[in-house]
């Protein structure tokens, strides 16, 4: 669950200010946060995702689309180069449409029966004058489609729910005890459940004398336990911290809470690692549109930290690598500065020096005069 969280933030791309300032213009616009979010969710639970980019009246569109509806096709000998995308959906007016995006146009067909058996008609060809597919895919892996639920994170995940439901209805029948009337008159009909009764028929031959007895005394324990278990099998499995999915109380220390999400971390730096290739494509080609041409190899996307940050250490350590001789901007961008804040933190320095250079001549004039 936390790996979702981890991986919905928002992407800084390194270039020169201007093309800075456009990108983040566009992504503002465009309200692209909010796709990013969708594309590593959806990369969390099948394994893959999809941007696709359309220019509509000259206008640059973006959106995400499901993985359900779109594929990509590599060339066989290439693995890495896209041949086309394809994407196909049901419109409002139930007829299947189906867009082939290649390198240099875009074909859309309609099937106007609505039947993906039957034969697509041409609608229109559009040609694509960049010479690139503008659909983006992401992958948590190249040969095997996968994301975070596999089956045994799955079966897992069944055994705790079938637990609590089981615990759900023992705290019913706990908190509203049966009780069980035992006597020689039948006090009517009555139904057996949470703070019902049940009349059973005392024996006559000992004149037994009518008495209520309560049904229950179980323990919840019985329930607590193996989910307990079965939540540090998940942990364990999944790479996520064990307080995450249980309360530990405390007493974990800052430095222990470091090392307990450590396994997490690296899991989703691999992740940033594999996401990054598309999103610096995916930024190279909206510049292109507003034509600014970039290298996607000369694109440096920065993420948020993923670490759990203790203010008080990372200021040691900066401090520590600052009595060394690192220069601060090159601490603060390892910190996860922007260039932005990077930029004005340099301003901040330069007029912090001059004001220490004007008080230093006025102090040595004073000092003169005396």
């Amino acid at each position: 669950p936390r790996v979702f969280r981890l991986l919905f933030v928002h992407l800084i791309f390194t270039l020169q200010l201007n093309q800075v300032e456009v990108l983040d213009e566009i992504f503002t616009k465009l309200n692209l946060n909010l796709d990013a979010k969708d594309v590593h969710e959806s990369l969390q639970i099948t394994g893959e995702a999809y941007l696709i980019v359309d220019r509509i009246n000259n206008q640059t569109e973006v959106y995400f689309n499901d993985p359900r509806l779109c594929h990509m096709f590599y060339n066989p000998d290439r693995p890495k180069v896209k041949s086309f995308a394809a994407k196909q959906w049901v419109g409002d007016d139930d007829k299947t449409y189906l867009n082939l995006y290649y390198p240099d146009r875009t074909e859309r067909y309609v099937s106007d029966s609505g039947k993906t058996d039957d034969s697509f008609s041409l609608i229109e060809v559009v040609p694509n004058e960049d010479e690139i597919i503008p659909v983006f895919h992401f992958r948590e892996a190249r040969r095997v489609i996968k994301g975070e639920l596999d089956p045994a994170t799955v079966s897992i995940l069944d055994a705790i729910n079938k637990l609590f439901s089981d615990l759900m209805v023992a705290a019913e029948f706990e908190a509203f005890k049966t009780k069980v009337i035992i006597s020689q008159v039948d006090p009517g009909d009555i139904k057996l459940g949470p703070d019902m009764k049940l009349w059973l028929p005392a024996r006559e031959s000992e004149g037994e004398d009518t008495k209520i007895v309560e049904l229950g005394g179980s323990t919840l324990e019985n329930f607590l336990k193996p989910i307990q278990d079965l939540a540090t099998t998940l942990a364990i499995h999944t790479n996520t911290p064990k307080h995450l999915f249980m309360n530990l109380g405390a007493n974990i220390s800052g430095e222990a809470l470091i090392v307990e999400e450590s396994a997490l971390v690296k899991k989703v730096k691999s992740k940033q690692k594999a996401y990054n290739p598309v999103w610096k494509e995916f930024a190279s080609y909206l510049l292109l549109l507003e034509g600014i041409k970039v290298d996607p190899n000369d694109i440096t996307t920065v993420w948020d930290k993923v670490e759990t940050v203790l203010p008080l250490s990372e200021a040691q350590v900066m401090q520590i690598e600052r009595s060394a001789g690192i220069p601060i901007t090159t601490i603060v961008r390892r910190a996860g500065w922007g260039e932005e804040e990077i930029t004005q933190l340099e301003s901040d320095l330069k007029e912090e020096a001059k004001t220490k250079q004007a008080t230093l001549a006025t102090s040595l004039v004073n000092f003169n005069r005396g």
